[in-house]
């Protein structure tokens, strides 16, 4: 909460970065990931072809599940998920042991890892907690889907599902500055991969390198084409959503798009974070006040605001408002992926986990893309528009995806299953070495059902041609990467 007089000083917010966001380990043997998978939950009326919006706690008068009766029963089969509740009464779960279960503003469901010792242990929790979860609305008509953004439902049709004082005041603030912010809160759907930042000298580059991957990620995992119903122009709607949501707290920091290696990155961060907006001002841990007029923080700082001048808690909490495609947060998040289907959920665990983690990928990712990084905003814009099938990002994709299944003999099996480096190869030969992507599928079922707008039944297709690895692996195969 602010403070009467100013108290902080630049010193203070850089020391704070580099004792909490970019944080080096004594060594660089950890190769610990994390996971965070987000799931859109909708009724699907196959007879009708119709989407509906599930709520988020059920009206009495409604028979059918609501998000947190689905839960409910969830807690009742599984021991030690355990229901808790933030300081503002919004209901989170958290498993012992394991994950942590908490809600989007639009209703959609998020399941958080624990930071586990290798890639497969954590998607291994992952698959299991979505597993639990489909197990428990199998009779009824209740769907979790996995594409990047919700392909029905207007911002109106879905409002806010959480009654969260934050996301109330975040409302607020988006709605003043533009269209695309109420979009991302109720409509978009990721999956985002943790990893360790290494040891003092691992951690520029990885840094470096996972901010260089964001739009080879975006291309490759592109799966959200349609929106409101009917195709869009884009492959990523929800990377163009997110690259216009906010311009100052979204994307990548300036500082980075010209960087040398010896810049240092918590300072490339910290002027990243002192120009952008100030969102939101806590007075309470339930009264939250947006900001709605133009109010970077490093004004807050050095001149204060009618509510006092900002503490080391309001700065660690402005830093919770931004969200670049890859956000320092004690270890690097991995924000750039659309939500996947399964099996494809566990190939952006396989890729970051290979080039991030083996010096060898990670020196030639860096030598490959590093000249793209003072353009690294123009390829997320056409990442997010067509995906492989641009000229430039296709053949570098397919560069860079061949590279990583080449190191993946480097990692035990016990970090990187043999399904993981099966759906890895089969992802490369159905849609990399196409120069496709997983959104072109959802064109594909159209076409097949002869669809003018885009219908439950056209998801259900699409989803199952991708789920059958096994006839995937069949018919594509991989050709090894053998260098520049």
């Amino acid at each position: 909460m602010p403070t009467s007089k100013k108290t902080l000083s630049t010193t203070d917010l850089l020391r704070h970065l580099h004792q909490h966001m970019f944080v080096c380990n004594d060594t660089n043997e950890s190769r610990r990931v994390g996971l965070e998978v987000e799931l859109i939950p909708l009724f699907l009326d196959l007879a009708h072809e119709k989407a509906h919006v599930v709520p988020f706690q059920r009206p009495a008068d409604l028979e059918l599940l609501s998000i947190l009766s689905s839960m409910n029963r969830l807690a009742e089969r599984v021991e030690g998920l355990i229901l808790q509740r933030t300081p503002d009464g919004i209901p989170v779960y958290r498993e012992v042991d394991a994950g942590l279960i908490t809600f989007e503003p639009g209703g959609q469901v998020e399941y958080s890892t624990a930071p586990r010792d290798s890639a497969s242990a954590a998607l291994e929790e992952a698959e299991e907690f979505i597993h639990q979860l489909e197990s428990v609305t199998r009779d009824s008509e209740l769907y979790f889907l996995t594409t990047g953004i919700n392909p029905w439902h207007t911002v109106e049709e879905i409002g806010l599902q959480v009654n969260k004082p934050r996301y109330a005041a975040m409302d607020e603030y988006f709605t003043a500055i533009g269209p695309y912010g109420r979009r991302m809160m109720r409509q978009t759907c990721s999956t985002q991969v943790n990893v360790d930042l290494g040891d003092a000298q691992h951690m520029p580059r990885r840094w470096k390198a996972a901010n260089l991957l964001a739009p080879i990620f975006t291309a490759l995992f592109a799966n959200s084409p349609i929106v409101d119903g009917r195709p869009t122009d884009f492959k990523s709607f929800r990377s163009h959503v997110w690259q216009h949501t906010d311009s100052g707290r979204t994307g990548f920091p300036p500082g980075l798009l010209g960087s040398t290696e010896q810049n240092d990155p918590a300072e490339q961060y910290l002027q990243y974070a002192l120009d952008a907006r100030v969102m939101i001002i806590r007075q309470s841990d339930v009264h939250f006040i947006p900001i709605t007029d133009p109010f970077p923080f490093r004004r807050w700082l050095e001149n204060g605001h009618p509510l006092g001048y900002p503490s080391i808690e309001d700065w660690d909490y402005h830093l919770s408002t931004l969200f670049p495609e890859v956000r320092p947060r004690g270890f690097l998040e991995v924000r750039c992926i659309d939500g996947q289907s399964k099996p494809w959920r566990s190939v952006p665990v396989t890729l970051v986990t290979a080039l991030l983690y083996d010096d060898s990928a990670l020196e030639t990712t860096i030598d490959i893309l590093g000249p793209w990084q003072p353009r690294l905003p123009e390829l997320s814009a056409r990442a997010a528009r067509h995906a492989t099938h641009d000229e430039i990002l296709g053949p570098m994709a397919l560069q860079i995806f061949r590279l990583a299944l080449d190191s993946l003999p480097r990692f035990s099996l016990s970090e990187l299953s043999e399904f993981m480096r099966r759906a890895a190869a089969a992802f490369c030969g159905r849609y990399v070495e196409q120069f496709r992507c997983p959104a072109d599928d959802f064109h594909d079922s159209m076409v097949k059902l002869n669809g003018q707008r885009f219908l439950p039944s056209h998801y259900l297709l699409a989803t199952s041609s991708q789920t059958d690895l096994k006839s995937t692996s069949e018919r594509f195969t991989h050709v090894p990467y053998r260098g520049a």
